[in-house]
């Protein structure tokens, strides 16, 4: 009995060693996860001012969640609020006479943050960031016209550059040979009103090497806002009162004379006050406050680093009530513009220059900037009259939702944590008050006239 026991089970052993290779194998489909592709990390981070005596609030908004991230606590009623894209470093300038420097993250807490005092009555209204350190804006109610040059952890000035009067805001990319510092040559808010001011301008170059002064290049009337492109070839700086757009050569220091000089001031629409360059597309875009456009201009250089043949080329396009800032999506596609006059931010199509959507949005929006992620960006805009951040999706082009802030927001930045997000973040602090009618520090919910 045992012995067929064991033949029999000898016998299924062998019939299931033979049928081994065409048993039946459930074929397993997965289930992919629903929702949302993956967006990655990156932080929108808001400078804020919840009254002139009060200190200012730093928040730091993360991408992904539409949330805040982390806070922390600054010096009295922030005034200029710069980042560098590649750290991303920031620093801010502070009423009371104070810089704090940190390191943006979404654990950044106060006790993290640096902070320097500068000389007394030094009145820091502006700062901007390079490799190695930083310039500010030396200015207060009788202007001091001069830029301080800033190194060190934390940062420390050492030294004082004198420029001429009317010292506004500066002008360079965080690798920059050179920086650009922008004077009005007239004293206190007159550009406000550029209609009464009939004295040009003039940029002061300064090498980042040594601090030097390498030179003193004419501008407009009433300058009030530049950009550098990414190789350095080319400044563009606004001139609110002559609605025009002037050009620095930035591989020669000097004013951009190719052919014969036709480049050299480029005219826009009336009261241009911001601009953001898109490197890829060679694209400029300026906001024009006093006439309600925007201006595209070609900016394109050849192999040699001199103009194209279309530079200067420019598109002008209606856009919402005094718009005050412009930002581009980093697929080249579209623009958004702040409307400080209408509360709107409208979206301009960049290939056939045409007016799309125009979006509601909360307050006198002055600031407007963007993270884009594949499938789609977000722009964030904001006012200084307002404690919320509205947060636009370039896919549907409606407000998603909007995170309330502590304070009026003074200045905003937006850095990414991926290489598979793009921004166009300046790294110098956009000055309320240069260009655009408000005073710093405090709301503008009527723009002038």
């Amino acid at each position: 009995m045992r012995t067929a026991v064991l033949a029999a089970g000898a016998l299924v052993l062998i019939a299931g060693a033979i049928g081994c290779g065409n048993q039946y194998r459930p074929v397993i489909t997965p289930v992919n996860p629903t929702g949302p592709p993956f967006q990655g990390s990156a932080f929108v981070t808001v400078v804020s001012a919840v009254s002139p005596t009060s200190p200012g609030i730093g928040t730091v908004l993360d991408y992904a969640g539409d949330s805040i991230a982390a806070q922390i606590v600054l010096g009295n009623t922030p005034l200029g609020f710069s980042q560098n894209p590649s750290g991303p470093l920031a620093v801010v300038v502070n009423s009371d006479g104070t810089l704090n420097s940190f390191s943006i993250s979404a654990s950044i807490q106060t006790k993290n943050i640096g902070t320097s005092s500068l000389l007394p009555g030094v009145g820091p209204n502006n700062v901007l960031s390079f490799s190695t350190g930083y310039y500010i804006v030396e200015r207060t109610a009788t202007p001091q016209n001069a830029v301080g040059a800033l190194s060190g952890s934390p940062p420390s000035l050492t030294q004082t550059i004198p420029v001429p009067p009317g010292l506004v805001t500066l002008v360079g990319r965080a690798e920059a040979q050179r920086v650009y510092a922008l004077s009005q040559n007239v004293a206190g808010e007159a550009c406000n009103n550029p209609s009464t001011v009939t004295v040009s301008g003039v940029a002061t170059g300064i090498e980042t090497t040594d601090n030097s002064v390498s030179a003193a290049l004419p501008l407009g009337i009433c300058p009030v806002y530049g950009v550098e492109s990414a190789d350095g070839l080319r400044a563009f700086i606004l001139n609110r009162g002559s609605g025009t757009v002037t050009v620095i050569d930035g591989q020669r220091n000097v004013l951009d004379t190719e052919n014969g000089g036709k480049n050299t001031t480029l005219k826009v629409g009336a009261g241009p006050v911001y601009a953001e360059i898109l490197d890829s597309t060679s694209q400029l875009v300026t906001a024009n406050y006093d006439s309600n456009t925007i201006s595209v201009v070609d900016v394109t250089t050849d192999v040699y680093g001199n103009d194209s043949p279309q530079f200067g080329t420019v598109h002008t396009v209606p856009v919402g009530s005094h718009p005050t800032s412009v930002t581009i999506l980093q697929d080249g596609t579209r623009a958004y513009v702040a409307n400080s006059g209408d509360g709107t931010v409208s979206v301009v199509n960049l290939s056939s220059y045409t007016l799309e959507k125009t979006v509601p949005v909360a307050g006198t929006p002055r600031l407007i900037s963007s993270i884009y992620s594949t499938p789609f960006a977000k722009v964030y805009v904001t006012s200084p009259d307002i404690s919320t951040v509205s947060v636009i999706r370039t896919d549907s082009d409606t407000v998603e939702t909007t995170i309330a802030i502590q304070g009026n927001l003074i200045d905003l930045h937006v850095s990414r944590a991926s290489i598979a997000q793009r921004t166009n973040s300046n790294n110098v602090s956009y000055l309320p008050g240069a260009g655009v009618p408000c005073v710093r520090g405090t709301p503008c919910a009527t723009p002038a006239p």
